[in-house]
């Protein structure tokens, strides 16, 4: 976990799972998984159901793909509607949670 020592926000939480197989994805799998939005639907009930989130999501889509896709990952960014967002990233093809990261409204200022 990585804490935000300046605001005590919790912005890293990496999950590790030696069991985890790495499955790149190829071509055609990628192709589908544009179309798949349980990999996006899964990401907003884990940031909703399981981090409690209460912002208003504004948008939500798969990110990273050409990386994320030699990696066996599937990344979706979670945009709130105050310009904070989460990305979490899942191994493909168990969907399991990898990594959730959240980065506040005003990262940067």
């Amino acid at each position: 976990m990585i804490i935000d020592t300046e605001t005590g926000v919790l912005v890293d939480t990496t999950a590790i799972n030696a069991d985890a197989i790495r499955t790149p994805i190829d071509g055609a799998v990628a192709a589908t998984l544009q179309k798949d939005q349980r990999w996006i639907e899964e990401a907003k009930r884990i940031i909703k159901d399981k981090k409690g989130e209460q912002r208003k999501i504004a948008k939500a889509y798969l990110t990273d793909t050409e990386v994320n896709n030699k990696r066996g990952m599937v990344a979706v960014d979670v945009l709130l509607e105050d310009g904070s967002k989460y990305n979490a990233e899942f191994r493909y093809p168990s969907m399991m949670l990898r990594c959730l990261i959240y980065e506040p409204a005003d990262k940067g200022k």
